[in-house]
């Protein structure tokens, strides 16, 4: 009967079984005055003996250094709103160049299932921008700076409103809403390391599919 056993990873782990070995019974002949004879003759029979085997297996599992990841934070940000020195980028520089913040507004607003293409964030800045810029070239040229700021600040108050209600993170609407308008800057910073996840201070890029940085990443 075999006996056998699974090996257990990262560890050594000995098992045996059992192999039957089929052996013949030695034969006795004898010679007498009339020829060669017979005496005491046994039939040759097959004999089994049990004898056992031991093995050692040996599994080694390969696994993804995690060692600077942490797990996904439920119910809560993932740090504070003046936290924005742990990650520079691509948080703070992306909120501050690249289009007033919108770039990673629409990473943010993807990742989070909010749209399907967060570069339409910007293809919608872009046809602003323009608009006004035939509307008011000679009337009134504050207008290309207000409009443009407050389509930026619209959209990060819907972002953040949206990531307070599909995280199920603890806090109040209206207190997130204050955060997004008289904090935009540090609340778009705040969204992108809660989003991805960022380790350290240059930490990430800005590829609009790039995976967050979390054990327990999707």
């Amino acid at each position: 009967m075999k006996q056998s056993h699974e090996p257990v990873y990262g560890e050594n782990h000995a098992y045996s079984d059992f192999r039957t070995y089929n052996l013949p019974q030695a034969t006795s002949m004898s010679v007498n005055s009339g020829g060669i004879g017979c005496e005491n003759v046994e039939v040759p029979s097959l004999v089994t003996t049990q004898q056992p085997v031991t093995y050692t297996a040996t599994a080694t599992v390969t696994a993804t250094a995690t060692a600077n990841y942490n797990p996904r934070p439920t119910g809560h940000w993932k740090d504070h709103i003046c936290d924005c020195n742990r990650n520079i980028w691509p948080s703070c520089v992306c909120t501050i160049c690249c289009c007033s913040g919108l770039w990673i507004l629409g990473q943010i607003a993807q990742k989070n299932g909010l749209v399907n293409k967060g570069i339409n964030f910007i293809y919608g800045y872009i046809f602003i921008y323009f608009l006004l810029l035939m509307l008011f070239w000679t009337s009134n040229m504050s207008v290309l700076l207000f409009i443009p700021a407050a389509y930026v600040l619209i959209i990060g108050i819907v972002v953040r409103i949206n990531m307070v209600k599909s995280k199920q993170i603890d806090s109040s609407i209206c207190l997130e809403f204050l955060t997004a308008v008289f904090c935009s800057p540090c609340s778009t910073c705040q969204m992108a390391r809660h989003t991805y996840g960022y380790t350290s201070v240059l930490d990430g890029d800005s590829d609009f599919n790039r995976p967050d940085k979390y054990t327990n990443a999707v």
